[in-house]
């Protein structure tokens, strides 16, 4: 813990009392960065805790130390992905070993590779201060900031000027804040928001509607809370914001019939959630999943770091604006015990089972097709508002399948196969678990503008490679956009009855055409032979 300013003013601090709080404090320092006093100290103190970090002693390969080299003394900001293979290549690796290269590289900060993203892995950036340069030019600009954060790609040759920043690269610098989650896109519009640059507060919200007692309420609340959380949270869930409801420390959202505010408050250190609706479960589940991911990414552990905590409902905090709190994990735990909670505030015994009304374990409530295609018109009915990239409609497809009670992996969590390289990377999109973590379906998605014979033929194609486990079912989902659907629905289902299949031949029989339920999403089903007997493959048409 460093107090620089020494030559002006010292401040006494409870050493003690912070390394019983924070246990990984290792020392407290006093410096001046005007005189010098203490910096050759700081130095030191920090080298020698460097030198007792676990990875820095780690044998690597030589060749892992060449390439890493090689890429260091370009001169480039950034290569292609094909420049790069080449590199690793001279050195005897080949696509797999070199893309697990470029993970480790990329964890280490050397380089900046986001693989599973299908518009940034082309690019290998060498030096990420020239993507850092490029997002602070933005932030420091007045003219943003008095925008309030808003900003046109029109005007982006303002701030990011060759031949630093051509304009070809405008698409990935807007994309790598995007995946950091610094920025989002206005739905309809190509201007994008970055919210950290947001007014502080908003008064036209019904802030009394929200925080009726009769609502669905949750608080988080921090030992220490990062700065950020709320704007990175806005990012994610951009989405579902309602008529442009965000600030900096806020933001109402809709799904459905459904509405939820978020407030954020530095000062108490604490997020609070309001939900109000005829059905608030899965909005409340999907703004849990957003903040959980946000927590993890910054290692905070529930119980440790962060608290769910559950307003008391008895007659004295049901009337009050600053009621008694549960700790969620304490009142799972009474449950278990069947055990009544106890108000300190009034002294009345209230029920852990209204308590918990809205907080338990999403449980699933038909089989997966049915949820599927529910969920499937679910985003169907929010496209405008999604960015029309795969990633981003399978992230929300996966979060609304884990709502209804899925265990769902996206292609984000687990290991890449492989087989799949270059553009195929992050285009296996979502696996469907049981409780025992056994895949029982795998859902590939992919945008279609034509009845395309490669894309669709090797998306199916590998879909059934990966398949090596004995899956029963599983999914191809083609986000549609074409002016006449039920032809291109007609083509479509032509085009998968003369399929080759290889290995995987159709069994004989018709396609199945399945019942959706929606005029504007139609189903089909093959029916494959495959070393383990029989699998089919749904697949799900959906007009975007």
């Amino acid at each position: 813990m460093v107090m620089n300013k020494s030559e002006l003013r010292t401040k006494p601090i409870a050493e003690s009392a912070f390394q019983e709080k924070f246990t990984n404090i290792k020392d407290f320092i006093k410096v001046s960065c005007v005189t010098g006093q203490n910096i050759p100290e700081l130095t030191r103190i920090i080298q020698s805790e460097l030198s007792q970090m676990p990875h820095l002693l780690d044998k690597l390969p030589k060749r892992w130390i060449d390439i890493r080299n090689r890429l260091t003394n370009r001169t480039e900001n950034y290569i292609d992905i094909d420049a790069y293979l080449d590199i690793c290549a001279a050195h005897d690796m080949d696509t797999e070993k070199a893309l697990f290269l470029s993970d480790y590289l990329h964890d280490l900060g050397a380089i900046l590779h986001f693989q599973r993203d299908a518009e940034l892995y082309h690019t290998v950036i060498l030096k990420p201060e020239w993507a850092t340069r490029a997002v602070y030019a933005l932030i420091d600009s007045l003219p943003i900031q008095e925008s309030c954060g808003k900003f046109s790609r029109s005007d982006l040759h303002k701030y990011w000027q060759a031949p630093c920043y051509p304009s070809d690269k405008y698409s990935l610098l807007l994309r790598l804040m995007e995946n950091f989650e610094l920025c989002f896109k206005i739905a309809d519009r190509d201007e994008y928001i970055l919210p950290e640059l947001l007014l502080a507060e908003r008064r036209d919200i019904d802030f009394k509607a929200f925080h009726s007692p009769q609502n669905l309420h949750l608080q988080y609340s921090y030992q220490f809370m990062p700065a950020g959380i709320l704007t990175r949270f806005i990012c994610r869930v951009h989405y579902l914001i309602w008529d442009e409801h965000y600030w900096k420390n806020g933001v109402e959202l809709a799904f459905y019939n459904s509405s939820a505010l978020v407030e954020s408050d530095s000062i108490q250190k604490r997020i609070r959630i309001s939900v109000s609706g005829q059905s608030p479960l899965q909005l409340m589940a999907i703004i849990r999943s957003h903040l959980d991911h946000i927590h993890e990414t910054l290692n905070m552990k529930k119980g440790k770091h962060v608290n769910e905590e559950i307003p008391c409902n008895c007659s004295v905090c049901i009337k009050s604006a600053e009621p008694y709190l549960y700790k969620l994990t304490l009142l799972e735990k009474m449950q278990s015990k069947g055990r009544d909670a106890f108000c300190e505030r009034s002294g009345e015994d209230v029920s852990v089972q209204q308590l918990l009304e809205g907080f338990k374990p999403p449980q699933k409530t038909g089989n997966l097709f049915d949820t599927f295609i529910t969920v499937v018109s679910q985003v169907q009915g929010i496209s405008k508002a999604i960015d029309t990239n795969e990633n981003s409609r399978n992230s929300v497809i996966a979060l609304l399948l884990q709502t209804n009670g899925f265990r769902v992996k996206d292609q984000t969590l687990w290991s890449r196969s492989g087989s799949l390289t270059g553009e195929q990377i992050g285009e296996l999109d979502i696996k469907i678990e049981d409780d025992n973590g056994r895949v029982v379906s795998i859902i590939e998605a992919l945008n279609l503008y034509s009845v395309d014979a490669g894309r669709i033929d090797s998306h199916i194609l590998k879909l059934l490679e990966y398949d090596c486990t004995g899956v029963e079912e599983n999914y191809i989902l083609a986000y549609v956009s074409v002016k006449d659907f039920w032809t291109f629905c007609e083509k479509y289902q032509e085009h998968i009855a003369s399929i080759k299949y290889g290995q995987y031949p159709l069994l004989p029989g018709l396609i199945e055409k399945e019942e959706t339920g929606f005029q504007k999403i139609i189903g089909y089903c093959t029916r494959h032979k495959c070393n383990h007997g029989e699998t089919r493959i749904h697949h799900i048409l959906v007009q975007m």
